[in-house]
């Protein structure tokens, strides 16, 4: 994990991550700790506290598709733009996201990316099912995340209560 993925995992978790003298201080929800997260800040402390105390420009600018400066890292230490890839406006075809609701790693992949050609190290979400989701409540992903891990991960199409089934 990037000292950069650390921060955004921190943030998406609403921890709120601040530096007192050369230490970190954090205040997060029950939980937001793991075991892996600790040891990472551990490992990446100097440049958690580099990236705390200097202004990231990266972070800063804004998104020249969308304007927004909603940024997160990847694991090979780039970025990519939230509202760009949620609107289906990014040239990224997987990324990798942390669940906190599932409590895992998911894969969030292009409708056209071919099933052969998709991660295969944790579940797979298409992009238009992440639209479908992304008003959803916990009960509901975790409902959703049952049915799909049941079926193997094959697309799960809804309807609409009222609406015709086909």
């Amino acid at each position: 994990m990037t000292p950069e993925a650390i921060l955004d995992t921190l943030k998406m978790s609403g921890a709120r991550v601040e530096v007192v003298g050369d230490k970190l201080r954090c205040r997060a929800p029950e939980g937001t700790f793991t075991p892996e997260l600790r040891q990472a800040m551990a490992q990446h402390k100097a440049a958690l506290l580099r990236l705390l105390t200097t202004p990231d420009a990266r972070r800063e600018t804004p998104c020249p598709a969308c304007g927004a400066s909603d940024w997160r890292a990847t694991p090979d230490g780039g970025r990519w733009c939230l509202p760009c890839v949620l609107a289906g406006r990014t040239p990224v075809c997987a990324y990798k996201i942390h669940s906190h609701v599932l409590a895992m790693d998911l894969w969030i992949v292009a409708d056209d990316l071919p099933r052969e050609a998709r991660p295969r190290d944790a579940p797979v979400y298409t992009h238009a099912e992440v639209m479908i989701l992304v008003q959803a409540g916990p009960d509901t992903l975790e409902w959703v995340h049952a049915v799909k891990t049941m079926f193997n991960g094959k697309v799960v199409q809804g309807h609409r209560k009222g609406e015709p089934h086909g």
